[in-house]
């Protein structure tokens, strides 16, 4: 899945290309069914199985993003 990750998004964040970065990663991230976890707060504690779903979602979500920022930014 990476693999195609640095297909999409050739270019990592380095602080100066958000522009350039912002919407292949927002497409990536909706491609992969991740979206949503970014897009919207997590759920409240007694909503156990929504709860689950964001949780794993936003874990995903933050790796993929992790694997596309600079050193610099990711070290900041």
């Amino acid at each position: 899945m990476s693999s195609a990750l640095f297909t999409v998004i050739a270019n990592a964040f380095d602080g100066r290309n958000f522009p350039e970065f912002q919407q292949p990663m927002k497409s990536f991230l909706m491609a992969q069914g991740l979206w949503f976890a970014i897009a919207n707060t997590q759920p409240p504690a007694a909503a156990v199985d929504e709860r689950k779903a964001w949780d794993e979602a936003n874990t995903k979500a933050l790796g993929y993003l992790q694997l596309r920022l600079a050193p610099n930014v990711l070290s900041a």
